[in-house]
């Protein structure tokens, strides 16, 4: 049986050449002046699912930050570990941190049904003026409107740029885009060699690439260190993000589907864990490339947006460069069967080389796998301080390195064909003692006939504006304004937690002039 496998190597050679490209073109990047100044306001996203083990030192993190225009909203998505607990323990410390409690059992999972809770409970306080909930002052929109209001997304274990703020608005200021990402690094790369690759591929691809397909205005978005104007995010509808295992990619193709522009921040870096388990790097990666398949359906809308020719090519490419790996994984099993003299192979390329002399063809093949080393050299060069020939080890182990993506690919097809789309959390590695931490016991049941359960989320009553604070099969705690309720009686319907009851006002605590906590019975 003869194959020939010439189509393959044409494919790998453009896919090399056109990653050569961009990085060539990536010198071209420019970032935006330093303005000093901040017309911005941020609330930061940031799903929280059993995460115990970062989200302090994130919390920590993000409160060091000088600037006071943000709120860190921290969505708890029914973590079962002490997640609630830490992120409890901070509220009363800085008004900046908000804990939200997504409680709905009847959607979607995942982080993209998260980040739309989150955005809904945004959005609802400030269409009903009801700003207390998110600890905003009553001038607030003397200050900001949808234009200058930017949702950020980070993810539990993020460790923030200490001047983030500041110099993303720098970048929507001075560029006309619609949405910014940042750097991403492996925070924990000097733990082991897996971290270490993830950090190198991060600078690569991720990094020097990132800054090319800036140029033609097709950044990818990731699930750290995103950033998008208010309101851009609503001409995609008050629930942006989609459904598939990588919402953050789907994002980007959606703003470019939308002929909206993407910009790239190279220094603001945002550091997150590395996996640092092989079956579980594979698992997170498989996870990736599902969704990246998934999100092939954008194609079309792409080709037909608005946006511009070359915006709407590297997106296409770069959805379709995935099929590399199954190209790659494909020679294999042809080189292999080969070598036995099961099939035999033709390509016309490499024999013509081969032809030629047995070491002018393996000299072909040897400069071929270096097409990529300028971009990793480029990528590590300011940020590894050490000599070239180290630098040149970390590469070729990083070569060896990639081939993570061949079961990746095998695990992610799979999934497909039987319609696997469970979405699996990456697994975190001890960062704190939670043993030593002063933790508030928020979810502990007093002695009551009702015991409680606390909870944090925004709704209505009446078509009045409330944020439950706890529920029982007794009765509500609530906040609200003062002249919500006048009538000590009221009819309480609340989907999310399936009540649909009469009720008493049976405690009355006013906090200041815009907000009253009420004890509510069932009746």
């Amino acid at each position: 049986m003869i194959i020939n496998s010439t189509i393959f190597t044409l494919i790998l050679v453009f896919i090399g050449l056109y990653y050569l490209f961009l990085y060539l073109i990536s010198f071209q990047y420019k970032r935006p002046l330093n303005s000093g100044q901040d017309d911005y306001f941020y609330f930061i996203l940031i799903p929280a699912k059993n995460e115990e083990k970062v989200i302090k030192r994130t919390i920590e993190n993000f409160l060091k930050l000088e600037n006071q225009n943000f709120r860190i909203i921290i969505l708890n998505d029914k973590s079962i570990d002490r997640t609630r607990e830490i992120v409890f323990s901070y509220l009363n410390k800085d008004n900046r941190l908000v804990l939200l409690d997504r409680i709905s059992f009847n959607d979607k999972s995942g982080k993209g049904t998260v980040l739309n809770f989150g955005l809904s409970q945004i959005l609802f306080s400030l269409r009903h003026n009801f700003l207390e909930s998110l600890n905003l002052d009553e001038n607030f929109y003397e200050k900001y409107n949808y234009n200058n209001i930017i949702i950020g997304v980070f993810d539990a274990d993020a460790i923030p740029h200490q001047n983030i703020f500041n110099r993303i608005s720098d970048y929507f200021k001075n560029f006309d885009i619609d949405a910014v990402q940042t750097m991403i690094r492996i925070y924990n790369r000097d733990n082991n060699l897996l971290s270490k690759m993830q950090d190198i591929e991060f600078l690569g691809f991720s990094q020097i690439i990132q800054k090319g397909r800036s140029i033609l205005g097709s950044v990818g978005m990731g699930g750290n260190g995103q950033f998008t104007k208010l309101s851009s995010l609503l001409k995609l509808g008050d629930s942006p993000w989609g459904y598939t295992l990588t919402e953050d990619l789907e994002l980007g193709l959606k703003f470019i589907s939308y002929g909206m522009k993407l910009g790239y921040a190279d220094d603001i870096i945002t550091e997150q864990e590395g996996v640092e388990n092989l079956l579980s790097l594979i698992r997170q990666r498989s996870r990736w490339l599902q969704g990246h398949l998934s999100n092939w359906i954008y194609i079309p809308k792409i080709i037909f947006s608005k946006s511009k020719f070359f915006t709407k090519l590297d997106s296409i490419f770069y959805l379709t460069f995935v099929s590399t790996i199954f190209i790659v994984f494909l020679s294999i099993f042809l080189s292999i069967f080969g070598f036995f003299k099961v099939i035999y192979v033709k390509n016309y390329i490499l024999n013509y080389f081969y032809s030629i002399n047995t070491i002018v063809g393996f000299l072909v093949l040897i400069l071929f796998s270096f097409i990529f080393i300028p971009i990793f050299l480029t990528g590590i060069n300011g940020f590894y301080k050490i000599n070239l020939l180290k630098k040149y080890i970390l590469i070729l182990i990083f070569a060896f390195y990639t081939y993570i993506w061949l079961p990746s690919f095998l695990l992610a097809i799979i999934k497909l064909i039987f319609n696997i789309k469970k979405w699996v959390k990456t697994e975190r590695y001890a960062i704190e003692e939670i043993h030593n931490l002063n933790i508030i016991k928020s979810y502990e049941n007093d002695r009551r006939a009702y015991p409680r359960i606390y909870l944090n989320f925004i709704t209505k009553i009446d078509n009045k504006p409330i944020m439950v604070l706890d529920y029982s099969n007794g009765g509500l705690g609530i906040l609200t304004k003062p002249d919500s309720f006048t009538d000590n009686n009221i009819n309480i319907s609340i989907h999310e937690l399936n009540i649909y009851r009469k009720g008493q006002i049976v405690y009355k605590y006013t906090i200041n002039n815009n907000l009253v906590r009420l004890g509510i019975k069932f009746i």
